[in-house]
């Protein structure tokens, strides 16, 4: 089955480091460290935005987030389809082929829900510096488990955003990893080989010495949690 899932999106779709798919089995709690109000399951799903903390937004939610394809190719292979949190920046790309932009949070894993698509998902582990990112393979073929890290903050208390002064509580809910809502940016991607798809993905805790993103385009952003209907 697996020789399938490697047929539906192109080579460079299928790279990622092995460490990538390794997840912690023991669980422990997403929501450490965030206070009162958080959450590492949700009872409604819902769908993410982008709201840039550093320059004005063009509406209350921000930019609508999708889980779509991973261009970078670092040289490995993985068995299962490299997924990545991203806006809508390069209209050419085809986000169908991915689940969501619908999710689920059941402790700590971030699941995109498969509508109307090929593929299902799960989230992946993620290292600062490195993009939020998932795993995919053909809907009915075996997943690895989700990475637990994920939590749900209300906001309506005082604490949110408690470590920047700066910036206003956000009336939404602000998805934690790590227990932290305050360290996303959305970053301009690394094209793999000259003439290579551009994208704009959410990182967290960006580097300056990254291979696949330039840093100098990094902006930070709250990553707002907006529920769908029950």
């Amino acid at each position: 089955m697996v020789s399938i899932s490697l047929l539906i999106l192109p080579t460079f779709a299928l790279v990622g480091s092995a460490t990538q798919v390794l997840h912690n089995r023991q669980y422990t709690d997403p929501c450490a460290g965030l206070g009162n109000y958080t959450y590492p399951s949700s009872l409604l799903n819902f769908t993410l935005s982008a709201l840039n903390r550093t320059l004005p937004n063009a509406n209350a939610t921000g930019a609508p987030l999708y889980v779509g394809t991973s261009y970078f190719d670092n040289g490995t292979i993985s068995i299962y389809n490299q997924g990545v949190l991203t806006t809508f920046f390069n209209f050419s790309l085809p986000p169908y082929l991915w689940p969501g932009p619908s999710m689920s949070l059941k402790s700590g894993g971030l699941y995109p829900l498969s509508y109307g698509s090929i593929l299902s998902a799960v989230d992946n582990s993620v290292a600062e510096g490195g993009e939020i990112g998932f795993l995919g393979d053909i809907k009915g073929n075996p997943l690895p488990p989700a990475a637990e890290i994920y939590c749900i903050q209300q906001t309506y208390n005082l604490t949110a955003n408690a470590a920047d002064k700066d910036v206003a509580p956000s009336p939404l809910p602000l998805l934690a990893v790590y227990g932290d809502t305050g360290n996303f940016s959305i970053c301009t991607s690394r094209p793999s080989e000259p003439g290579g798809v551009i994208t704009q993905n959410v990182v967290y805790k960006p580097i300056s010495n990254s291979s696949t993103y330039y840093y100098d385009t990094c902006y930070s952003v709250n990553l707002q949690v907006l529920y769908e209907d029950a």
